[in-house]
C-alpha cells in the first residue's frame, strides 16, 4: 500500500510539474489523464483505458472543431455544456471510450467560455495533455506492478 501510493503521488506530481512546465493552457487537463489511469485495475486495464481515452479524445478533437467552427452564444455553448456532462454521466460507466467523446468538447467549451478569444488552438493542447497524462499513468502503474512482483 505504501509504494502504491508513492508511486501514485509521484504520478501525479509529475503530471503536474510537466503540464505547467510545458505551458500548456489547462495543466491540470495532464493531471486528470494521469488519474484516470491510475483509476485502472491491473496492467491491461491502464492499457485498455489509455487507448480509450486517447481515441475518445480523437473523436471529441474532431467535435470540438466542428463546434468551434460555428460562432455560438455564450448561452447556446451552456446548453450544449448541459448536454455534453448528460452524455458523459449516461456512458462513461458503461463505455469509457464513448464517454470521452464528450468530455474533450466539455472541456474545450468551459475553456471558450472563460476565455472568449479562444478558437481552435485548444484542440491540440487538449491532445497533448491527455496524450502526456495518460502516458505517464501507464509508464506508473508499470512500475507500480513491477514493484510489486520484485517485493512479493
Amino acid at each position: 500500500m505504501i509504494i502504491k501510493s508513492f508511486v501514485y503521488g509521484f504520478a501525479v506530481f509529475l503530471s503536474y510539474y510537466v503540464g505547467q512546465n510545458l505551458g500548456i493552457l489547462n495543466y491540470y487537463w495532464v493531471v486528470i489523464a494521469c488519474s484516470s489511469i491510475l483509476q485502472a485495475k491491473s496492467m491491461s486495464h491502464a492499457f485498455k483505458r489509455h487507448q480509450n481515452y486517447v481515441l475518445g479524445t480523437i473523436v471529441g478533437c474532431i467535435i470540438s472543431y466542428a463546434i468551434l467552427s460555428i460562432n455560438f452564444s455564450p448561452i447556446a455553448i451552456s446548453i450544449l455544456l448541459v448536454i455534453f456532462n448528460s452524455l458523459i454521466y449516461w456512458k462513461i460507466n458503461t463505455n469509457f471510450l464513448v464517454g470521452n467523446f464528450f468530455t474533450t468538447p466539455m472541456a474545450i467549451l468551459i475553456s471558450k467560455l472563460s476565455n472568449p478569444l479562444l478558437n481552435n488552438e485548444a484542440i491540440p493542447e487538449r491532445f497533448a495533455a491527455i496524450l502526456i497524462g495518460t502516458s505517464i499513468g501507464i509508464l506508473s502503474v508499470y512500475v507500480l506492478n513491477y514493484l510489486q512482483k520484485k517485493c512479493m
